[in-house]
C-alpha cells in the first residue's frame, strides 16, 4: 500500500504479492523484509502480515515506520490494534491519524476498513475521532453508523442509534436508506414515540413511503392505537393506490379492532392485487381460523412458510436444507420428519394429532419421526416414543419432511375433531418431588398454590399486547393465603419487586433442569395456573390442569373471538374488552380463583361437614349407604363436583340426572346446594323440598329444608323444621343443662337461661331474645362465647353473662335459635326489640374522641397552611374480610387493593375495623389513603361496639361486625356474596332482622366488581347528602 496515495489504499507491490500467490507467506515476508532494509517502507511488511492475519507483526512494523503528514502510519496502527483487541491504543491512532490527514481521505479509508477489510471496529475509532474535528460532516455520522450495525454488545447498539439521530438532524437525505435504519434501530428498543416522529417527519416529505408508513402504523397499533394504524395505510394507500402490503396491513389492523368482516374484504382485495402476498394469505386464514372455518383456512395457512421475513437459520430453513417439504408424496419406505416451527407452546398443541400422522403413514408402509426442540424432547418423548431433539439428533437422513403447524391441514381437521382433554402427563416421581419443593418453599400454610406468567419473550411481536404490567396484577397476587410460582426463568428483577411488596411469590424456576419436564411437574404439582398467552397455557391445557388464560383483546387465532375454545377443556379464557385494557381482566380472574377449590393439600376429605354459620348442613351431601348403588353413582358424582366448586357444572349434572331419575334424593340434595352457592334460591327451594320429602329421615337433608323456608320467611314451617339441627351428626356431643328446656310456657317471674350456639355472629344476631323474656316478665341470664361475653353485658334484658356451664338453678333454658319455634317469632316481631346494643357511654367517648382527634390534626395542618378548614367528614367503617379458617370464607371477603375506587371518594374518614390477619392489608395501602387503624387498641367486641356508634356508617363483607352494626341500630352496608345464608333472605335489599341495614347483592358467583361500583356510587350520594 502506497503512502502517499490513501485514497487507493489497496495499491499492491505486485513483485511482493506474485511471491506470495507462487511461493507462500514464508517467501514473500523474507522479501519484504530485504525491501524494508533497502530503504522500503516498513508498511509493506506490516500490510503484508496483515494480510495472513499475523497482526502482532503487522502492528510491530507499521510502529516502526516513519511518521508521514497524511495520517497513513496511525492510520494502520489504530487498524491492527483493533484486531489485537488494544482499544485505546486503536483510538488514541486513529485521532491522530484524523488530526493531520483530510476529510476525504478519513472517509474513503473508513469505507475501505467497513466494505473490504471487514474491520468496523477500526473504522468507529476512526470515525468517532473525525465526528470530534468535523461534527457537522454527516457523513461520519452515517458511516459510524454502519460500522457499529454489525456489532454485537448493547452499548453499540445505543451508539449507533444516537450516530443515526446525529446523521438525521444534519443532513436527512445523506442515504435513501437513513430514514429507514433510524426508525428501525428505535423500534428495536420500543421507543415507538420516537418511530412515529421520524415516519411523520418523512411522509410529510413523501406521502408514498409504504415502508415507512408501514413502521408508522406499526408503533400506533404497539400503542394500542389500531384505528391510528388502519387509518395511516389508509393513507398510504390513497397516495400510491393498490399496494398488496398495504391492502393486508389495513386488513390486519381492522383484524386488530375485531371489525373481522371488513378485515377479511381488506385482505380479499390485497391478495386479488398479488395472489402471492403471503402475509394477506395468512392473516386471512387467521380470521377464518378464529370463526371456526377450518377447511376454508387451511390452504392460506400454508403461505406462511412462503414469508420472506424468515431468519435463515430457523427451524423450518435448517429443515428444508435437510430434506424436501413433503407434498403428499407416497411414503411407502419412506421417513418423515414432523418437525418444530414456532414456538414451543405451538409444538405443544400440535403434537395431539402426531399419534393419527402416524398411523397413516404407517398404513403406507412409511415411518414418521418426530423432532422438537431439546427443552420439549423427554416429555414429547413420552407421548410419541419416537421423539427425538432436533439439537442433539439422531434425526439421520429423513425422505422428506413437514412444519408440525401443517399436521392438522394435512389431517384435514375441523373444530369438532379436536378433544379438549388432557394429553400430556407428568413424570409421577418428578411430580412428586414438585409438591414436596412447593411444600417446602411455601411457608406457612397456603389455601391455594398458583402458577403465574405475566410476561412472554419480549422478541415476540405480540409481546407488548399480551404481557401484563405488574402494577395490574394486584387484585391477583394480593388474595389472601394463596402462593405464586413464577413458570418462566429470568424474572428475577420482577420476583424481587413483588417480594419487596409482601406479595407470597416462590421462583423456583432454577430447579428446571430437565426442561419442559419440569415444567410439567412443577404445573401439576399446582392448582392452578394463570397466565398470559404463553407455552405454559398450552402446557396447563394439554396436562388438563386447571389454566386461567388472559388475553389481550384480539390474540391468537387459536382462542377464536369468544370466551370458549375446542382446545383444552381444562383452560379458561378471560379476554380484554378494549385493547390495553387488563383491569377487568385481572379483577375476573381474581373473583374465579376465589371461587375454585382449596390446595391439593386440603383435599375434598377436608370440605367442612358443619360451616360457621345456621347454614352448616348445606354441604354437598354423599348419599346415606342404603340407597341403591344406582342412584348413588350419579349423586355421588354431583357431590365431587359441588366438592370441587363446580357449582354450575353440578347444577347442570343434576338436572340432567334428575330427568332420567327424578326420584334420587341425594341428586336433588346437590343440586339444593349448587343453586344455594350461585344464588338461584327458588331452584334451591324446590329441591331441597324433594330431597326431604324423599328421605324423611335424614338430618342434613331435612336442615337444609329449614334453611331454605327461613330464607323465604315462611318462619312458621322453617323454625319448626330448625328442630333437626341438633340431630345433625356434628351436633350428638351439644351440652344439655340438667334444668327443664323451654317448650313455650309463661315465663313471667321465673328464672331463664339463654343458651348462645354456633358463630359469634348468630349469638349477636339472637341476644335480641334475651329482651324479649324480659318484657314477658322472665329473669334472663346468658351463657354465651367467650369474646361475648363483655358484649353481652351491654345488651338489653340481660341480668348475667356467662361463658361457661352456670350453676343455675333455673326454671328453663333453652338454645336461641330454638327460641323463635316456641316464641312463635314472625317477620313483623323483627324490628320490635330494635336496637337492643349499646356500649357503656364512657367507652363511646374515649373512642369519639380519638377519631376527633384525627380530624383536630388535620384541621391543625390547614391552619398551618392557611388553608380553609375542612369540613367535618363522614366517619365510615370498614371490614373487607372475615375469619379465613371459615369454610366459605374465600366467597365472602373481598382482598382490600379491591376497595381502592371506593377509598379513594373524598369526604370520608375511613375506620378500620378489620381484625385478624387480614389487617396487614392496610400496611399496603398507599400512603395517600385516609384510613384510620385503631386495630391493636381494639380490646373486645364492646370497644367495635363503641367505635361503630362513633361512625355514621359501616360498610362491612358478612362478618359478626354486620350484625353488631344492625343491632346497635347504626346504619351498615352488607356486601353479599351469592351464597350468603338464609338470615339476609331472598331477593331484596334490606333486611327484617336490621332495619338500619342495606344489602348489596352479587349478581354472579365470585364477582364483586359491580357490587363494589354500586357501593361507589351509593358512598358517593351519602357523603353529599
Amino acid at each position: 500500500m502506497s503512502d502517499s496515495i490513501l485514497v487507493n489504499p489497496v495499491d499492491p507491490v505486485y513483485l511482493l504479492w506474485s511471491i506470495l500467490r507462487e511461493q507462500g507467506f514464508d517467501a514473500a515476508e523474507r522479501r519484504a523484509l530485504e525491501l524494508v532494509a533497502q530503504g522500503a517502507t516498513p508498511q509493506l511488511h506490516a500490510d503484508l502480515c496483515a494480510s495472513a492475519g499475523r497482526f502482532e507483526a503487522a502492528y510491530h512494523s507499521a510502529s516502526q515506520a516513519q511518521a508521514t503528514d497524511n495520517g497513513v502510519r496511525h492510520a494502520r496502527v489504530a487498524l491492527f490494534a483493533d484486531a489485537l483487541g488494544r482499544a485505546g491504543t486503536a483510538q488514541r491512532n486513529s485521532e491522530l491519524a484524523v488530526a493531520v490527514q483530510p476529510p476525504a481521505a478519513t472517509i474513503e479509508w473508513t469505507r475501505w476498513l467497513i466494505e473490504r477489510c471487514g474491520a468496523p471496529s477500526a473504522a468507529a475509532h476512526m470515525l468517532r475521532a473525525y465526528e470530534q474535528h468535523a461534527p457537522q460532516d454527516a457523513r461520519a455520522s452515517w458511516w459510524l453508523a454502519i460500522a457499529l450495525a454489525t456489532l454485537p454488545d448493547a452499548s453499540a447498539r445505543a451508539e449507533r442509534r444516537a450516530a443515526l439521530l446525529r446523521a438525521y438532524a444534519l443532513d436527512p437525505a445523506i442515504h435513501p436508506a437513513l430514514p429507514l435504519q433510524l426508525v428501525l434501530a428505535f423500534r428495536e428498543i420500543r421507543d415507538w414515540a420516537t418511530v412515529e416522529r421520524i415516519c411523520r417527519e418523512v411522509l410529510t416529505r413523501d406521502p408514498a413511503d409504504a415502508e415507512i408508513a408501514w413502521q408508522l402504523s406499526h408503533a400506533q397499533w404497539q400503542g394500542n392505537d389500531a384505528a391510528a394504524a388502519e387509518a395511516t395505510m389508509r393513507a398510504a394507500n390513497a397516495a400510491a393506490p393498490g399496494n398488496p402490503h398495504v391492502l393486508a396491513a389495513i386488513g390486519m389492523y381492522l383484524a386488530e379492532q375485531a371489525r373481522f368482516a371488513d378485515s377479511e374484504a381488506a385482505l380479499h382485495a390485497a391478495l386479488a392485487s398479488d395472489p402471492s402476498a403471503s402475509q394477506a394469505a395468512v392473516d386471512l386464514a387467521d380470521l377464518k381460523l378464529r370463526r371456526g372455518d377450518w377447511p376454508g383456512a387451511w390452504p392460506h395457512f400454508e403461505a406462511r412458510l412462503r414469508r420472506d421475513d424468515r431468519e435463515p437459520n430457523n427451524v423450518v430453513s435448517v429443515m428444508e436444507r435437510l430434506c424436501p417439504r413433503w407434498q403428499g408424496e407416497s411414503l411407502a419406505g419412506k421417513t418423515l420428519l414432523v418437525h418444530s416451527e414456532q414456538g414451543n407452546g405451538d409444538d405443544i398443541q400440535m403434537v395431539r394429532f402426531v399419534p393419527e400422522l402416524a398411523a397413516r403413514v404407517r398404513d403406507e408402509g412409511g415411518r414418521l419421526v418426530l423432532a422438537v426442540r431439546r427443552a420439549l424432547q423427554p416429555l414429547l418423548a413420552r407421548f410419541y416414543a419416537n421423539c427425538v431433539s432436533i439439537e442433539d439428533g439422531p434425526l439421520g437422513e429423513p425422505d422428506f419432511g413437514l412444519p408440525i403447524m401443517s399436521v392438522p391441514s394435512t389431517l384435514g381437521l375441523r373444530p369438532e375433531n379436536v378433544r379438549g382433554g388432557a394429553y400430556l402427563s407428568g413424570e409421577a416421581n418428578r411430580v412428586a418431588a414438585w409438591r414436596e419443593r412447593i411444600h417446602a418453599s411455601s411457608g406457612e400454610p397456603a389455601r391455594m398454590h398458583v402458577g403465574l406468567v405475566w410476561s412472554g419473550s419480549p422478541t415476540h411481536r405480540r409481546d407488548a399486547k399480551r404481557s401484563i404490567p405488574l402494577a395490574a396484577l394486584a387484585p391477583v397476587l394480593a388474595l389472601p393465603n394463596v402462593v405464586f410460582y413464577p413458570l418462566t426463568p429470568g424474572r428475577d428483577a420482577d420476583v424481587a419487586a413483588l417480594i419487596a411488596q409482601g406479595y407470597r411469590i416462590r421462583d423456583l424456576t432454577a430447579h428446571y433442569q430437565a426442561g419442559f419436564d419440569d415444567v410439567a411437574a412443577h404445573v401439576s404439582a399446582l392448582d392452578v395456573v394463570v397466565t398470559i398467552d404463553s407455552a405454559p397455557l398450552h402446557l396447563g391445557g394439554a396436562l388438563g390442569r386447571p389454566v386461567l388464560a388472559m388475553l389481550d383483546h384480539v390474540s391468537h387465532w387459536a382462542w377464536g373471538n369468544e370466551e370458549t375454545q375446542p382446545w383444552y377443556d381444562s383452560v379458561e379464557l378471560f379476554r380484554q374488552p378494549q385493547p390495553g385494557d387488563w383491569a377487568p381482566v385481572v379483577e375476573r380472574v381474581a373473583d374465579r380463583l376465589l371461587a375454585m377449590p382449596l390446595s391439593h393439600e386440603h383435599g375434598l376429605e377436608k370440605v367442612p361437614a358443619r360451616l360457621d354459620s345456621v347454614d352448616s348442613a348445606l354441604v354437598p351431601a354423599r348419599l346415606p349407604a342404603h340407597l341403591a348403588a344406582e342412584s348413588a353413582a350419579p349423586a355421588q358424582a354431583a357431590f365431587e363436583l359441588n366438592s370441587a366448586h363446580r357449582f354450575q357444572d353440578a347444577a347442570r349434572f343434576a338436572a340432567q340426572m334428575l330427568a332420567i331419575d327424578s326420584q334420587n334424593a341425594g341428586l336433588h340434595h346437590n343440586a339444593s346446594y349448587a343453586y344455594n352457592m350461585l344464588g338461584e334460591f327458588d331452584q334451591m327451594r324446590l329441591h331441597a323440598a324433594e330431597a326431604a320429602r324423599l328421605l324423611p329421615d335424614n338430618a342434613p337433608i331435612q336442615f337444609n329444608l329449614a334453611a331454605a323456608q327461613l330464607r323465604f320467611g315462611d318462619f312458621e314451617q322453617g323454625w319448626k323444621q330448625y328442630r333437626w339441627h341438633e340431630a345433625l351428626p356434628e351436633n350428638h356431643d351439644l351440652v344439655r343443662p340438667d334444668f327443664p328446656e323451654w317448650q313455650g310456657e309463661p315465663v313471667a317471674g321465673r328464672r331463664f337461661l339463654l343458651v348462645g350456639e354456633q358463630g359469634l355472629g348468630d349469638q349477636i344476631q339472637f341476644l335480641r331474645l334475651a329482651a324479649w323474656l324480659n318484657r314477658q316478665g322472665a329473669l334472663v341470664d346468658v351463657w354465651v362465647a367467650a369474646p361475648l361475653a363483655e358484649l353481652a353485658r351491654c345488651a338489653s334484658g340481660v341480668r348475667t353473662v356467662w361463658v361457661e356451664s352456670p350453676p343455675g338453678p333455673y326454671d328453663f333454658w333453652c338454645r336461641m335459635l330454638r327460641m323463635p319455634e316456641h316464641m312463635k317469632l314472625t317477620l313483623p316481631m323483627l324490628p320490635l326489640a330494635m336496637p337492643y346494643l349499646s356500649a357503656e357511654p364512657a367507652l363511646v367517648h374515649r373512642w369519639r374522641q380519638q377519631i376527633d382527634a384525627a380530624d383536630a390534626t388535620e384541621a391543625t395542618d390547614a391552619t398551618a397552611n392557611a388553608d380553609p378548614l375542612p369540613a367535618r367528614k363522614k366517619r365510615v367503617g370498614l371490614v373487607w374480610a372475615g375469619n379465613p379458617d371459615y369454610g366459605l370464607d374465600r366467597y365472602r371477603s373481598i382482598a382490600l387493593n379491591r376497595w381502592l375506587p371506593i377509598l379513594e371518594q373524598s369526604g370520608v374518614r375511613w375506620v378500620s375495623l378489620q381484625i385478624g390477619p387480614a389487617q396487614d392489608e392496610a400496611a399496603a395501602l398507599p400512603l395517600d389513603f385516609d384510613v384510620l387503624l385503631p386495630d391493636p387498641e381494639i380490646g373486645n367486641f364492646s370497644d367495635t361496639l363503641a367505635i361503630l356508634q362513633s361512625l355514621d356508617l359501616v360498610i362491612t363483607v358478612d362478618t359478626s361486625v354486620a350484625h353488631l352494626a344492625g343491632a346497635a341500630g347504626r346504619p351498615v352496608w352488607v356486601l353479599l356474596p351469592t351464597c350468603t345464608d338464609w338470615r339476609w333472605m331472598a331477593d331484596r335489599d334490606d333486611s327484617p332482622w336490621y332495619p338500619s341495614a342495606r344489602l348489596f347483592r352479587q349478581r354472579e358467583l365470585g364477582r364483586w366488581d359491580t357490587v363494589l361500583e354500586d357501593v361507589r356510587t351509593a358512598l358517593r350520594e351519602f357523603v353529599t347528602v
